[in-house]
This record gives structure tokens, C-alpha cells and sequence, in this order.
């Protein structure tokens, strides 16, 4: 005998269904145009159908499709959604006790969801992933792909700190207080991005269960009430805790700005500053980029080197490089510098600076590296006499404001990097063989503010025959750098390889070691510590378009 309830279930999943059929290619847009006509009628079959008052499923789904029903011939409910309404009701939990959603991802990274009576019975397919959802209906519980999993998991030794579902992100991790920070951008609404991170112990083991939001809301002086995009994080750490920079990007309006903030070693995160903004109209406009680079000074100082451009459409665009020190104390940051480093003398500039840069700080000086053209105007067009590796050193300082190290690349789209040693620094960039005509030798050069540069003028080969496909980073860990980049590989893969450095200018690597293997196209992140070894950061791609944001130990070279 069926039951008068099975009877109106099933009279209304017949209505539901039968009349749907005109309208079997009208399309749901559940996160757009009818997403506010979804939430009203889940809203209404929650207010009649209370999901803990439910004493069966088939109670539960009679009750939920007679309110969609009900909502769908009152016009409220779009015909093209009403598969989606009902399936809410229909894989349900609510009235089955102790029934979970399992949301399953296979080898190929598809993701679905089913009911399941208890959690144990949530097990992966073969190759895939598995987890209980904290929602009471796959609909809501399983969206695809279901999970914050990525598949296939991170390569042995590496440790995923996070799967993003968007297209695209950038990563920094440095060394600080007893431990580690790593920083990414990551997506929020579809539409902006926000700068978080997680701490890691001295194993580069998380310790944040969650990231932690690190780019604090700010207002700027052009439009203090406007949304911010936030992305390219940079950091520096120090004994107690790191500075974390990040590029800032109003929503409704051309304005950029530069910020920062402190985060102590427990986490906190404070003394949040705007070092500079811009905005830009106009056929003649400057504005602001970056951070570029950040590195601590000691003593709760840090150095932030950016970017100020300027120029007109159809004209030169220049690129000055500003360095800023920010002091902490307490909840409070203070600013200092942000002077030129490297002023643009108009009409007729002698020595113009490409783009990016990097910083360091270390035996009582702080310098800024980047690439450099000198020009004779003695003909028009002035005649480009030198392509250097210069050295921008921030005040105060006793000695010279910019050192020469080394012939640089005459054209290049990637910047150097540099970092302090144990007695020096060390600038590593990509570079131009004598005899060819695109990049695949990477060098480097020691150098000191008292006597220049160590090297010879073409700098240290570290190695040769190689791709590089963004700018290296550099990084020391009390015995020897290691400079490490993004290489091309065949096929269109990426690879992360690493050449290590003595203090005496030894390059410890006869051929590169690869670092991490198959990653994706986005400039990897290196520290290093005192202590011995280094930590890398990594973004890989996972199937069902998503981002593993992840970190591995280095060996010391």
C-alpha cells in the first residue's frame, strides 16, 4: 500500500518534472542572474521545512518540493532552476541521523557528491580524494570542483598550504622569529583578491590551520571609501616576526597603491600603512608599482624598494626607484626616505633604469640592485654607450650613492636579485652569451660598498645552457646563497633549478639541481636561515582548474 505521503511525493515530483519538459533547455545561472531567486525559495523550504525537525527524508523532500512547487507556479522560481531547487531537498541529510555529504574528486580531478549514513563510509576512488562537507545537501555541500583539495597531491617533501579555485596567484616566503610566513594572493568573490598567508615552524610545517588575512583594509587620501584588490605580496622577516608589502588596486577608480603591515611571530597582525599611492589620468601620468623587493634593516626596521613611473601616451615611460624604511612600535609604523634613488635628469637623461629591482640589507648598508642604460647625447638619437648591473645604496651612507658591478643584458624583460652574504652581497640576473641572442646564462657578482664589485665586469658564470623564464631570487643560509629560478622546460613545462655559492665566490653546483619539478609558469620564492638549508615556494596546477600553493624544504649546497 502506498502511504498518503509517498502519494504526494510522488504527485509532486510528477508535476515538477512533467512540466518542466517545455522548458528542459531554459539554463540556471545559480551565482548570477537567479542566484537571489534560489536563495528566496531555499530561504522559504527552510522556514517550512526545518531541517533538525525532520523524523524522515521522505517527509523532508515532500515538504521541500511542495514549497518549490508552489513558488515555481507563483512565478518566484525560474524554470530553468527548479532541477537545481529540488536537488537541495532531494540529496539531503535532513532526516537521516548521523548521514553525512561526501564530496568526491577522481584521477581526473571530476568532483561529485553523494549521501552517505556515516563519515567512515566517505572514501576516495582510486586515485582521487574524499571529504565530509560541512553542509546538510550536496548542492551547497559539493559545488564543482567539490572540496578544498587539490589532485594529484604535492610531490614527497612538499607541503600544500593551499588549493585556490582561480587562475592565478603569486607567492613569498621568508624566515622569521622561529620559523617561517608564506603569502599568496588569493580570490574572494570572483572579482578581488586578497593578500593571506600561513605561519610554518622551523620544518616548514604549518602552523595556522586557516590563513590569516595579512592585507588589512586601508583607506588612501583619492577615494578613502572604495574596494581594494589586493596581490603580489612580498615579505622579509626578522627575530621577531616578518613585514609583509603587498600592491594595492582601487575597484572603481585608477588608483594603486603600495602597503604593508607588520606580523609578529604569534600571528598578529598590525601597524598596517599606506607607503604610497597614486592616482592616474590623463595623457601625462605617474603613478606608483610594486613592492619590488623588501628586506629587514634590524631592529624593527625594514626597507621597501618600489617603483614610481612616469610618462605620456605615445611618449617614454621612465622608471624611478624609490626605497622606503619603515619603523615599528607598538601598533604604530613610522615612515622615512622615499627619496629617488635614481632621479630622471629631463630633457635629456644620461642613465635610465629598467624595470623591477631587488633589495638587501647587511654589514650596516641597504641597496637596491637593478639594470641600467647609459646614454650619450651627443646625437640624436643619443647613442647607447653601457647596459649595467648597478647598485643604488640607500642613505645614509658614507660612500658612493651608486656602484657599478657589472655589464648587464642590453634588453630584458626580468630583474636581478640580491641578497646579503655572511661578508657581501650578491646580485644574480639572467643574462645574454656573448655569442647569442636571448638569455640562457644565469651570473651573478659579489660586492661590497667599500670595494665594489669582487668579481670580474661579466660576473660569475652559474650556469649555462639554461631557460630562464622569470627573474631569480637569491637567498642565504649562513654558509653559501643559493640563486634559484624558473626555467622553461620542453613541452611547455616548468622547472625550478638551483646553483649554490660560497662566500668565496665558489659555485658549489657544476649543473643546476632541480629544486622542484613540473610547477607552474609563476616566479618561485626562496629563504634561508641561519641555521643551515633553505624553504622554496611553489604554485603547481591541479586539475579541475585549481592552484596548490606549496612549500618544500631545500637542502643546504
Amino acid at each position: 500500500m502506498v502511504s498518503h505521503v509517498h502519494r504526494t511525493l510522488l504527485f509532486a515530483l510528477t508535476v515538477l518534472v512533467s512540466t518542466s519538459r517545455p522548458a528542459a533547455a531554459a539554463h540556471c545561472d545559480p551565482h548570477g542572474a537567479d542566484a537571489a531567486a534560489l536563495a528566496a525559495a531555499w530561504t522559504a523550504v527552510d522556514a517550512a521545512c526545518p531541517c533538525a525537525g525532520a523524523t524522515s527524508p521522505s517527509v523532508y523532500r515532500a515538504c521541500g518540493v511542495g514549497v518549490l512547487q508552489a513558488r515555481y507556479v507563483a512565478g518566484l522560481l525560474p524554470s530553468g532552476c527548479r532541477r537545481r531547487a529540488q536537488q537541495r531537498v532531494t540529496r539531503s541529510t535532513c532526516g537521516r541521523p548521523g548521514a553525512v555529504v561526501c564530496c568526491l574528486i577522481n584521477a581526473r580531478g571530476r568532483g561529485r557528491g553523494r549521501i552517505v549514513g556515516d563519515p567512515a563510509l566517505c572514501l576516495a576512488p582510486e586515485g582521487g580524494v574524499a571529504c565530509v562537507a560541512d553542509a546538510s545537501n550536496v548542492v551547497e555541500g559539493c559545488p564543482a570542483p567539490a572540496c578544498a583539495v587539490c589532485v594529484p597531491p604535492p610531490p614527497a617533501g612538499e607541503t600544500l598550504l593551499a588549493c585556490l579555485a582561480q587562475s592565478g596567484t603569486q607567492i613569498a616566503v621568508a624566515a622569521g622569529g622561529t620559523g617561517y610566513l608564506a603569502a599568496w594572493a588569493q580570490g574572494v568573490d570572483g572579482t578581488r583578491s586578497e593578500v593571506v598567508g600561513r605561519r610554518l615552524d622551523s620544518s616548514a610545517a604549518p602552523i595556522d590551520v586557516e590563513p590569516i588575512t595579512l592585507a588589512v583594509p586601508l583607506p588612501v587620501v583619492e577615494i578613502p571609501d572604495d574596494t581594494f584588490s589586493n596581490g603580489g605580496p612580498r615579505l622579509a622577516g626578522d627575530a621577531n616576526g616578518w613585514y609583509v608589502g603587498w600592491a594595492a588596486a582601487a575597484m572603481s577608480a585608477p588608483v594603486n597603491a603600495v602597503r604593508g603591515a607588520r606580523v609578529d611571530a604569534d600571528g598578529t597582525v598590525r601597524g598596517a600603512h599606506t607607503l604610497a599611492s597614486a592616482l592616474s589620468f590623463g595623457q601625462c601620468r605617474s603613478g606608483v608599482s610594486g613592492p619590488l623587493d623588501v628586506a629587514s634593516d634590524g631592529g624593527g626596521t625594514f626597507a621597501v624598494l618600489w617603483m614610481a613611473p612616469f610618462g605620456c601616451v605615445n611618449g617614454p615611460i621612465f622608471y624611478p626607484h624609490v626605497a622606503s624604511r619603515v619603523t615599528f612600535a607598538g601598533d604604530s609604523a613610522t615612515l622615512s626616505g622615499g627619496g629617488r634613488l635614481d632621479p630622471v635628469a629631463l630633457p635629456q637623461p644620461p642613465v635610465l633604469s629598467g624595470t623591477g629591482g631587488g633589495i638587501a640589507s647587511g654589514g650596516g648598508e641597504s641597496v637596491a640592485v637593478v639594470f641600467q642604460t647609459y646614454a650619450d647625447w651627443a646625437t640624436f638619437p643619443p647613442m647607447l654607450v653601457d647596459h649595467t648591473v648597478s647598485a643604488l645604496w640607500l642613505p645614509p651612507t658614507s660612500g658612493p650613492t651608486d656602484t657599478r658591478l657589472a655589464t648587464g643584458p642590453q634588453s630584458t624583460s626580468r630583474a636581478p636579485a640580491v641578497a646579503w652574504g655572511a661578508t657581501s652581497f650578491l646580485a644574480a640576473w639572467s643574462a645574454v652569451p656573448p655569442t647569442g641572442s636571448t638569455e640562457t646564462e644565469m651570473r651573478a657578482v659579489r660586492f661590497t660598498r667599500r670595494n665594489g664589485p669582487l668579481d670580474p665586469d661579466v660576473g660569475l658564470l652559474i650556469a649555462a645552457g639554461v631557460a630562464p623564464a622569470a627573474s631569480p631570487v637569491v637567498a642565504f643560509d649562513g654558509t653559501a646563497w643559493m640563486v634559484a629560478w624558473l626555467d622553461a622546460g620542453a613541452g611547455g613545462t616548468f622547472d625550478v633549478l638551483g646553483v649554490g655559492v660560497r662566500g668565496d665566490g665558489t659555485v658549489v653546483d657544476p649543473t643546476p639541481r632541480l629544486l622542484a619539478a613540473d610547477v607552474m609558469n609563476v616566479a618561485p620564492s626562496l629563504t634561508g636561515r641561519d641555521a643551515g638549508g633553505f624553504v622554496l615556494g611553489v604554485v603547481r596546477a591541479a586539475r579541475a582548474g585549481r592552484l596548490a600553493v606549496t612549500v618544500r624544504p631545500v637542502p643546504a649546497p
